[in-house]
């Protein structure tokens, strides 16, 4: 079960300020739809991106996928989407590149944005999103997952002003 559950430590979305962890984490969002003909290959990608991770032991790369629902008005329904994976694309965009909206998008930590297929450019993103100096760091580790406690911890340097913070503790599994 534990390879199972991924909590996305790291998800670093301190929204407003993370950029990566003292680990240097990047989170890659892929935002995707079975009714899209260009997501495939990106769905793809992200595949191999989640596989390496685990296979290298990597908890520092998050690949997750949102299945958006404004493809489903165009006759092919994604069993897997929801209004609500469209609406954090919404923001995420807003806040990564003016709003610019498309499948497949690829959004990496929350700032760059590119096509998901692309996997040269998402592999140079990740790099860099790993290498960049951060500005909070964050700790997040299940205490006990029969009860289903997570602690978090944070820190954020001296030269941050104080100011709000939301933090996205997400369960993930591999290989659906």
């Amino acid at each position: 079960m534990r390879s199972k559950l991924r909590i996305a430590a790291a998800m670093m979305i301190l929204v407003g300020a993370a950029r990566a962890s003292a680990d240097g984490v990047a989170v890659v969002e892929l935002f995707t739809s079975e009714g899209c003909s260009s997501c495939p290959p990106a769905d793809r990608v992200l595949a191999e991106l989640n596989r390496a991770a685990r296979d290298q032991h990597d908890s520092n790369t998050i690949a997750l996928s949102w299945h958006v629902d404004y493809w489903d008005r165009l006759g092919w329904k994604d069993p897997y989407s929801s209004p609500e994976n469209s609406q954090r694309q919404v923001e995420m965009a807003r806040d990564a590149n003016g709003g610019r909206v498309y499948t497949p998008q690829a959004i990496v930590n929350g700032r760059a944005t590119l096509v998901g297929s692309r996997r040269q450019q998402l592999t140079e993103t990740i790099a860099t999103a790993r290498s960049n100096d951060h500005v909070a760091s964050l700790e997040v580790k299940a205490d006990s997952p029969a009860d289903g406690t997570v602690t978090v911890h944070w820190k954020l340097p001296d030269s941050v002003q104080e100011r709000s913070f939301r933090v996205e503790v997400l369960l993930t599994e591999d290989q659906l």
